[in-house]
């Protein structure tokens, strides 16, 4: 029996699933997640979810500021490839990965921040309003930037 993973399963309609996995794949277009406060496991589609989210703790760090730009004095190609991620719903998300490709149904991407409580992050491309990886991942972050200014 493989060890559970703790997930955050956001869902394209907003919902927020937190619990247990023990059987997401990729490649799979279904998984079971069992929430804490529930008896049994719910089964998520990959056509109903944005991400999810493998974490260190499903309580998170309310208080804690995302990272939402690359160190320029960091630079490890064993990360991957630099990425910005921008979802249909507006949110912008940075990290890097090594599985990109515009014919998957998604990829996996890893924070920024290696302290980060996310440890992982399995994006759904059909989420995705626009990507952007190496310099213009570094672009679609100094545009997020210069609106919020």
């Amino acid at each position: 029996m493989t060890e559970p993973n703790q997930v955050v399963a956001r869902l394209t309609n907003g919902t927020v699933v937190k619990g247990l996995t023990r059987d997401f794949f990729p490649n799979r277009s279904t998984f079971h997640v069992t929430p804490l406060d529930q008896s049994g496991p719910i089964t998520l589609r990959l056509t109903q979810l944005k991400a999810v989210f493998f974490v260190r703790d499903l309580i998170g760090i309310p208080d804690r500021l995302t990272v939402k730009r690359f160190d320029p004095d960091f630079d490890d190609p064993t990360r991957g490839k630099k990425v910005a991620i921008r979802f249909n719903d507006g949110e912008l998300l940075c990290g890097y990965t090594l599985g990109y490709s515009p014919k998957r149904e998604g990829f996996f991407v890893v924070p920024v921040d290696l302290s980060d409580n996310n440890l992982r992050i399995f994006v759904v491309a059909e989420a995705v309003a626009e990507i952007g990886i190496g310099p213009v991942a570094e672009t679609m972050i100094q545009s997020e930037d210069d609106r919020a200014a």
